[in-house]
């Protein structure tokens, strides 16, 4: 019992301990920050406190330490600033340039006309870009039900697609029965438009057929007023590849190859198709060329099945 009592006071007598400074005088219990401030500790090369004999030794090290993150912030602030104003002389640079070229190109078309074609490019057929659309020269009836893009004066639809293509939207039997109404009415449309290809026809004659077929069936031709886009159709000729304007002025010749690009939108489903057409006698070089696209787009088709 009296070695257990012996024992029990020293334990009480080191938790009661106070610590003393230099001088002895009393500071109080001895907590783990009292200690450290007597352990002998010193500052490392960041000027962080690793030990010190003073307590003051420790707020000077702090103020060290706060000086310098101070001080690196205030240098971090000026290559921002600097990063910053040569960024602004960057895209100012940029946009002079730019206006420079967009006035060389007015220049060029004003001099040469406005379907010359860029310079650099030596084009091999008789087709040259367009430096402005052609203006819209057909309406719809209010009455056909249209997509929402034409509500608005760009004709860019507000409804974004799924963000990833395996975010697939499951259709249901009603639509599904809509999206094969639309599809053959396309079809009906483009055989029409198949059957006028001869020599000697405009494509903005195409573009009245296919417009007069659609909305006889009490569609939408859904190319028109997309993107501002001024046509019913897209009649792709030669070495156009895809979705070219139709023009009056664009007539059709023996031995051309044309493709003819049919979208409706019927019952809020849009129905597409095209074909490649032959004009006339074409060179067994253009028909191994429609030949094998079309094999091609086939084979593909064939592939199409669940789980593939």
């Amino acid at each position: 019992l009296g070695v257990a009592c012996a024992i029990f006071a020293a334990l009480l007598h080191r938790v009661k301990s106070t610590t003393a400074d230099m001088q002895g005088v009393v500071r109080g219990p001895a907590t783990p920050l009292a200690m450290m401030a007597h352990s002998g500790t010193a500052t490392d090369a960041e000027g962080r406190l690793v030990g010190s004999t003073d307590p003051r030794d420790a707020e000077a090290a702090a103020d060290r330490y706060i000086q310098k993150i101070m001080a690196a912030r205030k240098v971090k602030e000026v290559e921002d600033a600097a990063a910053k104003a040569m960024a602004a002389e960057e895209a100012k640079a940029t946009e002079e340039q730019a206006t420079l070229d967009q006035r060389a190109r007015e220049e060029a078309a004003a001099k040469d006309g406005p379907n010359s074609g860029p310079k650099r490019f030596d084009y091999a057929r008789r087709l040259t870009p367009k430096t402005e659309l052609p203006p819209r020269e057909r309406e719809v009836p209010r009455s056909i039900p249209r997509p929402a893009y034409t509500e608005y004066a760009d004709g860019v639809p507000r409804h974004k697609p799924p963000a990833y293509p395996w975010q697939i939207e499951v259709k249901s039997a009603a639509d599904i029965e809509r999206m094969r109404a639309s599809g053959r009415l396309a079809r009906e449309v483009l055989d029409e438009a198949v059957r006028a290809v001869r020599p000697g026809i405009t494509t903005m004659d195409l573009d009245r057929i296919v417009h007069e077929a659609t909305v006889t069936r009490g569609a939408y031709p859904s190319d028109l007023g997309y993107h501002r886009y001024p046509r019913s159709v897209c009649t792709s000729l030669n070495e156009v590849v895809t979705h070219g304007i139709p023009s009056a002025d664009t007539v059709l010749m023996e031995g051309d190859i044309l493709n003819i690009d049919v979208t409706i939108f019927f019952e809020g489903f849009h129905g597409d198709c095209s074909e490649m057409v032959f004009v006339g006698e074409v060179s067994p070089k253009a028909q191994r060329l429609v030949r094998t696209c079309y094999e091609a787009w086939q084979k593909a088709i064939h592939y199409c099945r669940p789980d593939q």
